[in-house]
Formats: C-alpha cells, sequence, structure tokens
C-alpha cells in the first residue's frame, strides 16, 4: 500500500541520513500548504485527506526509516476556505510538531486564525 509514494520518499532518505549521520536535526516540512487546492496532495479535507498523507510520510521516515532527527512541521495556508479542522494530525502527531501557519495570502493572520493555530 502507498508503494508509489515511499518509493518517492526513499529518494531523499539518503539525504536526511547524511544529516543524521552528522548529528544534525533538520525541520522537515513536507506536504507543505496543505489546505490549499494548487498541489496534487491539497485540498482534501478529512481523515482519509491530505492529513492521512502526511501521517503516512511521518510514520515511514521516522517509524520505517528511522529518521529520528526531523522536527515536522505541520503547514497550512491563510486562505482556510473550509477551516481547519478537516486537516488536523490527529494528538498522536502534534506533540513534537511545529504548526505553522503561510501568511502570504493576507500578509498576517487573523486573530480567529491564531488561535485556532
Amino acid at each position: 500500500m502507498n508503494s508509489a509514494w515511499k518509493s518517492r520518499l526513499d529518494e531523499v532518505v539518503p539525504y536526511l541520513q547524511q544529516l543524521k549521520d552528522a548529528g544534525v536535526p533538520a525541520v522537515f516540512r513536507p506536504l507543505h500548504e496543505m489546505n490549499e487546492e494548487w498541489a496534487w496532495w491539497g485540498g482534501r479535507s478529512g481523515p482519509v485527506g491530505s492529513a492521512k498523507l502526511y501521517q503516512i510520510t511521518r510514520d515511514y521516515l521516522a517509524g520505517t526509516k528511522g529518521m529520528t532527527n526531523l522536527v515536522w512541521a505541520w503547514n497550512v495556508q491563510d486562505n482556510p476556505a473550509g477551516g481547519l479542522a478537516g486537516y488536523y494530525l490527529g494528538n498522536s502527531y502534534v506533540d513534537v510538531d511545529v504548526d505553522t501557519l503561510d501568511a502570504w495570502y493576507k500578509t498576517f493572520p487573523s486573530a480567529a486564525e491564531y488561535q485556532t493555530m
């Protein structure tokens, strides 16, 4: 399952492994702006949508491939037409993540978006 995606992830593993071997932690922000539809991975709300792909990515790289030097950044864009709740990763994924909001659409987050984040 997900073999095509995991094969693509395998292409970055040697570079991430070099960082790990050198003792370098790295912030990794896959699937950025996942609440937007401009990218193939984005705009899919709900438990089997964009957040699920992020979970698969993290489980595979951190768990299966042992990339424990990564600090995971979850990212959404500042134009949440349908809100952000449908992109929430789940409690077991947010304990060590960095949550980010790309604020280029409005140049700053609203108070409501800030509170949501």
